[in-house]
């Protein structure tokens, strides 16, 4: 019932046009390939061949395509931000973040739950060892999570899963795609763009793509396309990879 104010119906029509409008921008991308202007998506099987001057040029054309659509696409992506942040504050939400969680209907932890999950994880792990951990790592963290962990309890870096399609049932893509940074205190799965706006708590990706061979993965026999980094998590010592990547 509290949807139905008139300057709200107004904001959600916008947003729906601002949508439409995205999808059909995706739509009609076309990538300029040997001569031909074809869809992203029908060059799928040439990002998977097995020669490496294939998939290179593949890639420089989807990247050419999208580089095309990038300044309409991020004026679509800032108007729909501040669109929905309106939305959020005409409810009486700080921002998006909680009307998108009741729309649609998520049954995830709320940030005080998370404070408390870490809580009894720490406290747990005190009891075994005598001391607190000083890194943490899951297959998926938060700002919120990572954020408290370091205020409360020193935690000095966090680890996340790699970029994958389908591995063990489970997807996770769009991710920065490889080294270390500092997350943004908005959103941990990407590099804060100012100092001013980074959680100081380095962020690693529990298993490393390589930055050259990971795109062969499944195009070369016995190719090792990851570096795992769980004994960089554990020791206690830094490698030196570590301080120079967190130096940077």
């Amino acid at each position: 019932l509290e949807e139905t104010s008139e300057g709200l119906i107004a904001l959600q029509q916008e947003e729906n046009a601002l949508v439409s409008r995205y999808h059909q921008l995706i739509a009609a991308g076309r990538v300029n390939y040997n001569g031909r202007q074809v869809s992203r998506s029908s060059l799928a099987l040439e990002q998977q061949s097995p020669d490496r001057a294939v998939r290179k040029a593949v890639y420089q054309a989807v990247a050419a395509s999208w580089e095309k659509q990038r300044e309409e696409l991020e004026e679509l992506y800032d108007q729909l931000v501040h669109n929905r942040h309106r939305q959020a504050q005409l409810l009486g939400y700080p921002n998006y973040v909680p009307l998108s969680y009741r729309r649609m209907c998520r049954i995830g932890y709320t940030p005080e739950e998370r404070k408390r999950l870490v809580d009894a994880y720490m406290a747990d792990f005190f009891v075994i060892f005598g001391k607190y951990p000083g890194s943490i790592g899951a297959w998926v963290l938060d700002i919120v999570t990572l954020s408290y962990a370091a205020e409360r309890y020193g935690t000095a870096a966090g680890a996340i899963c790699r970029d994958q399609m389908g591995v063990d049932g489970f997807t996770l893509w769009g991710g920065w795609p490889n080294g270390i940074y500092y997350p943004s205190r908005k959103n941990l799965f990407l590099p804060a763009g100012a100092e001013e706006n980074q959680v100081r708590v380095p962020v690693f990706r529990l298993l490393g793509p390589d930055p050259i061979y990971n795109f062969e993965a499944d195009v070369r026999e016995g190719l090792q396309a990851a570096v795992d980094r769980s004994k960089e998590m554990t020791a206690e010592k830094e490698t030196s990879y570590e301080k120079s990547s967190i130096n940077l």
